[in-house]
């Protein structure tokens, strides 16, 4: 799926976060096309987990979070930036058909993301729609150690779209689902006002 986060802040202010490892990032992006426009801005990336992102920015350590849709969080506000689709990438040298239908996955044993997280979220009710059981053998809360997981041969994994390409670079085999599973991303923050800063962003955001 996709990976699990880089904070952004202007000092003194608080920071905005965003919760992708996978190539390309999408804060990373904004960030850089936001400090060009606001040159007097001073950007810091650090790494955070999904799950920590709407918390910190529900206990005022950080303004705007970037992760995926539905946050799952009473008291913040939503802003969709975009979509993602989600495909399976399966260990190097196996044979799956060239689309998978999610019947097809009944008894399989599947790679994860935790519990409660968005990623899982969609996949668990797209599965449960089509009457389909699987077992999650392991569960990795950095995306990008999923993908080291099925370049190692545990397992099949669903990934965005956007890890696809680096996850095949490196001899996974990447195979888009019919019908397809979309994941929507975009910026949250709290209900109250922002700072100029965390405002300005947003706006910046909505733009790109």
């Amino acid at each position: 799926m996709i990976d699990g986060a880089s904070w952004l802040s202007w000092q003194p202010e608080r920071s905005i976060d965003h919760g992708y490892r996978a190539a390309p990032r999408p804060g990373a992006r904004l960030a850089g096309s936001f400090a060009r426009e606001r040159p007097g801005a001073r950007v810091n990336l650090d790494l955070a987990g999904d799950d920590e992102i709407p918390q910190r920015i529900r206990d005022g350590a950080s303004e705007v979070g970037l992760v995926y849709l539905p946050a799952a969080r009473p008291g913040l506000t939503e802003v969709e930036l975009g979509v993602h689709e989600l495909v399976l990438a399966y260990p190097p040298r196996t044979t799956p058909p060239p689309r998978i239908q999610l019947r097809t996955l009944n008894g399989a044993t599947l790679l994860g993301v935790p519990e409660g997280s968005a990623p899982r979220l969609v996949v668990e009710a797209a599965l449960r729609a089509a009457g389909v059981r699987t077992r999650v053998a392991i569960e990795a809360g950095r995306r990008d150690l999923l993908v080291e997981l099925v370049l190692a041969g545990a397992g099949p994994a669903f990934l965005t779209d956007a890890a696809a390409p680096a996850a095949a670079a490196r001899g996974a085999v990447v195979r888009r689902l019919d019908p397809p599973l979309r994941l929507p991303y975009g910026l949250v923050h709290r209900t109250a006002e922002l700072s100029t800063a965390a405002a300005a962003f947003v706006e910046h955001a909505l733009r790109s």
